[in-house]
């Protein structure tokens, strides 16, 4: 029996009859977790555009995602996030 790492990845796949899956796959996965970051973690969102180059097109993406997060926060979404993480906090050891 040929070992796992003797072959390439996805081989045993392919060889069982799966289709080797689009390159679209991962912009979907991309989307939805940005989608998640945006509506949940909105704050997160804003700082990671803040440390983008400063720029014209930067000082305007850093106000629409302030106010987005000032509205994720008015509607509840960011409030969600932040109890659930600071819960998880309080379990960890």
């Amino acid at each position: 029996m040929i070992e796992l790492r003797d072959q390439d990845i996805g081989t045993r796949d392919l060889e069982q009859g799966m289709r080797a899956s689009p390159a679209m796959g991962f912009v979907t996965i991309a989307t939805i977790a940005m989608v998640l970051l945006a509506v949940f973690n909105p704050a997160g969102l804003e700082n990671g555009i803040r440390r983008l180059p400063p720029g014209a097109l930067t000082s305007g993406l850093v106000a629409a995602a302030s106010g987005w997060r000032q509205s994720m926060e008015r509607l509840g979404p960011a409030k969600l996030f932040d109890d659930i993480r600071r819960m998880a906090r309080n379990i960890a050891p």
